[in-house]
């Protein structure tokens, strides 16, 4: 959690000091995480992708006269919803670039497209169908972090401290991570292309 003002936090920012982004990645990769997999994204990195934005969050904060009107984990979701968004974009329009018909793509050892994003959309269902099998503290914990929620959100809506929505949401993790390894059309899904697999917490 940022404990200072959104002066100080920009600031910071225009510093490049390291200590900011090493709480706003705290805060928010998980939440980046989870909106990747909403967003069907499943072969790059969160690592990567955090980076990106964190790119375009120094861009912002270093336009003249920019002001931080909102709580610095909103806008950092805002510009990873964009960044995200465009990458989705990017990779969709790459690929069908790439991809000129099912023997062209079978010829360059290549997926087709439609193949590859019906199995993106497959995974999804099986995260939000193993989500839905977990305790309703988990369950809950984990639907508000795939929908960009931060910790703080949550303990409000949840009513509980936020050190213990921490210490949950690792459990709750694993949890879902051990059942979904348990189901075979995600096994399936995994044995077939690497580039789908989810990373362990």
């Amino acid at each position: 959690m940022v404990y200072a003002s959104n002066g100080h936090i920009v600031e910071a920012l225009r510093r490049r000091d390291g200590w900011i982004i090493e709480v706003i990645r705290d805060e928010n990769l998980d939440s980046i995480r989870w909106l990747m997999y909403d967003f069907g994204i499943f072969h790059y990195s969160v690592e990567d992708m955090f980076t990106d934005v964190v790119v375009n969050l120094y861009r912002s904060v270093d336009r003249p006269g920019f002001f931080l009107n909102c709580d610095i984990h909103k806008y950092v979701m805002k510009i990873a919803r964009e960044q995200i968004r465009y990458f989705k974009y990017r990779t969709w329009n790459e690929k069908k670039l790439e991809t000129t018909g099912l023997k062209e793509a079978e010829h360059l050892g290549e997926r087709p497209l439609y193949e590859e994003m019906f199995d993106m959309e497959r995974l999804f269902d099986i995260v939000t169908r193993h989500i839905s099998k977990l305790a309703q503290a988990c369950k809950q914990i984990m639907t508000f972090i795939l929908k960009g929620f931060s910790h703080k959100e949550i303990a409000q809506k949840m009513k509980m401290p936020q050190d213990d929505v921490r210490k949950k949401k690792w459990k709750c993790r694993e949890n879902l991570l051990s059942s979904m390894n348990d189901d075979p059309e995600y096994c399936k899904i995994m044995s077939e292309d690497d580039q789908f697999k989810m990373e362990t917490p």
